[in-house]
């Protein structure tokens, strides 16, 4: 089983279909940016981030989402799962992790460590803020 975190498992598949399948855990970041926005919550398999004006990546496009962490600038092959307008000038675009390599995931854990000390750990059943 892969870890986010050493105090971080992934959560089992859920039992019930519904709108949030996710199979990981999320943090909810306070401080974290990536070249398209600010990240509004990351688990270990992906990204939701936050963009302001006119969004350029759409469904099925594959980009490489850099993080900018605390440490150093992190890219990550990514593909846009799906972007959702907000507003006429705010969008929120997910994103799924690709190609983690053992440098990505170990940035990753490092930023979980960050996040977990400073935000919220959510399992998936809570409703979304807006």
């Amino acid at each position: 089983m892969t870890r986010v975190a050493r105090n971080m498992m992934p959560l089992p598949a859920p039992t019930n279909p519904g709108p949030e399948n996710r199979r990981k855990g999320r943090l909810r970041p306070k401080f974290l940016t990536c070249n398209l926005g600010t990240v509004a919550d990351l688990s270990a398999s992906g990204v939701r981030v936050a963009a302001k004006g006119k969004v350029q990546v759409k469904p099925g496009q594959e980009i490489v989402l850099t993080l900018n962490t605390r440490h150093r600038p992190t890219a990550i092959k990514s593909s846009v799962v799906w972007v959702k307008e907000q507003s006429h000038w705010r969008h929120e675009i997910g994103l799924r992790f690709e190609e983690i390599t053992p440098e990505i995931r170990a940035t990753l854990n490092a930023v979980a460590r960050e996040c977990a000390s400073q935000s919220t750990f959510l399992t998936g059943d809570e409703p979304e803020a807006r």
